[in-house]
């Protein structure tokens, strides 16, 4: 198995990865870790949780694995679908922000937005 990742620009200075998996000769490829500014201003990433079990901390990461941004991870509760979900926080640049693990059983992506202050 290979794996192969492309970044693509995006207009306001963000980036999406294009992330390619080859497995037996085929090729599955979907969009990756992502950096942008949605419509009202603030700034998001969707990053992937590195988890050090031993530990108990995690990173955030892109699927490259060039950028490695440190993280809290919340206590995990059971949502109405009966997954497991986590509040991620982390700091960059002196700005803050947040989002939501779902499905942490299975998922190793998080979105997180810019808390307004």
């Amino acid at each position: 198995m290979e794996t192969r990742c492309e970044r693509v620009a995006l207009k306001d200075g963000g980036f999406v990865e294009k992330a390619t998996v080859i497995f037996q000769g085929q090729e599955f490829t979907a969009s990756g870790a992502a950096e942008w500014t949605d419509k009202k201003g603030r700034h998001c990433f969707g990053l992937y949780i590195k988890w050090n079990l031993d530990a108990d901390t995690a990173t955030l990461t892109t699927w490259a694995g060039d950028k490695n941004y440190p993280c809290q991870i919340g206590r995990p509760w059971r949502s109405n679908f009966g997954d497991k979900r986590r509040a991620v926080y982390m700091k960059y640049q002196g700005k803050e922000y947040s989002g939501i693990l779902h499905s942490e059983d299975w998922n190793m992506y998080v979105k997180l937005t810019e808390r307004k202050g």
